[in-house]
C-alpha cells in the first residue's frame, strides 16, 4: 500500500474514513485540490474543505463496508470471476439506502476521475477499529487490485491489517448497525469541549456553555458544550487526548452535569 507522499503527485483524490483534522494532511489535499478533482466521503461535512472538494458523499456512521462495496462496483474496470460473482450477489439498492450513499453518487465520482491518470483513494484511521475492519480490508484489497485507484492508508496499523486480509475470501456485507439518537466523533484535543452544531443542541436538549456528561458504551466523559456554527449535521466532535480502542463514532447519552 502506498503512503501519503503519493498524494502530491495525484490528479484525482477520493477519501474515506478521515475528517482531515490533521493540518498537514489537510493542507496537502487542499493544495492538490486546486488543480485536481477531489471527492470527500464522510459522515461529517468539514467546512475547511467546502471550497475545495468537487463532491461530498455523506454516508451513515458505521457504513464504510457498504460504501466500499458500492465504490468497488462502480470503479472496477476488470474483475476476476469470484469478485464479479460476489458483487453480482449484492443488493446495491439496499446498501445505498442503508448507508445513505446513492449509487448515482459513485457514478458521478467515477466520472470526475475520467481524465485522471494518478487516481488515489485516501483511507483514514476511522476504519482501524471498525467492527468490520477485516472485511473492509478485503474490500480495499480488491479496490487496489481491480480499479485504477491507488490506495493510500494513513495509519500503519490499519495498513498491516489490509496487507494481511486483502487476498482472503470476501464475506457478505454485514447488516448495517444504526447509529440513532446522539452520536459523537473523537478528535484529538485538550479534552475540554464537545463541539456541536445547532441541530445537535436541539436533539440533545442542551445549549452552548452547558457542562455535560457523555455516556458511551465503554466510557464516560465530562465536557463543556461549544457551539460551532460552521458544523452541520447531527454528529458532535468529542475532544480526547488519545483515541479509544473502539470505532471513533459512538452512540452517546448526554446529561447536564449538576
Amino acid at each position: 500500500m502506498k503512503r501519503i507522499e503519493e498524494l502530491k503527485n495525484s490528479d484525482f483524490i477520493i477519501s474515506l474514513g478521515t475528517f482531515f483534522e490533521d493540518e498537514s494532511l489537510r493542507n496537502i489535499v487542499l493544495n492538490r485540490a486546486k488543480n485536481v478533482n477531489f471527492v470527500y466521503m464522510s459522515p461529517i461535512d468539514n467546512h475547511l474543505l467546502k471550497d475545495s472538494y468537487n463532491q461530498f458523499i455523506k454516508y451513515e456512521a458505521g457504513s464504510e463496508e457498504a460504501v466500499l462495496a458500492l465504490l468497488l462496483n462502480v470503479f472496477a474496470n476488470h474483475l476476476d470471476d469470484k469478485t464479479k460473482n460476489y458483487l453480482d450477489d449484492l443488493d446495491f439498492g439496499y446498501l445505498a439506502a442503508e448507508s445513505s450513499a446513492g449509487e448515482e453518487e459513485f457514478e458521478e465520482a467515477n466520472d470526475l476521475s475520467f481524465e485522471a491518470s494518478n487516481r488515489v483513494l485516501v483511507v483514514g484511521d476511522d476504519i482501524k477499529n471498525h467492527f468490520r475492519v477485516e472485511n473492509i480490508a478485503r474490500l480495499l484489497g480488491r479496490v487496489q487490485k481491480f480499479t485504477e485507484l491507488s490506495v493510500i492508508v494513513l495509519d500503519e496499523e490499519l495498513e498491516k491489517k489490509i496487507d494481511h486480509f486483502e487476498n482472503e475470501v470476501l464475506e457478505d456485507i454485514d447488516n448495517l448497525k444504526s447509529f440513532n439518537g446522539t452520536v459523537v466523533y473523537e478528535i484529538l484535543a485538550d479534552e475540554k469541549y464537545l463541539i456541536t452544531s445547532q441541530t445537535f443542541l436541539n436533539i440533545a436538549k442542551i445549549k452552548d456553555g452547558d457542562h455535560i456528561e457523555i455516556f458511551t458504551k465503554n466510557q464516560n466523559y465530562k465536557r463543556v458544550v461549544k457551539l460551532d456554527t460552521n458544523l452541520l449535521g447531527t454528529i458532535a466532535l468529542l475532544e480526547v487526548k488519545e483515541f479509544s480502542k473502539d470505532y471513533r463514532y459512538k452512540q452517546a447519552k448526554i446529561e447536564k452535569s449538576e
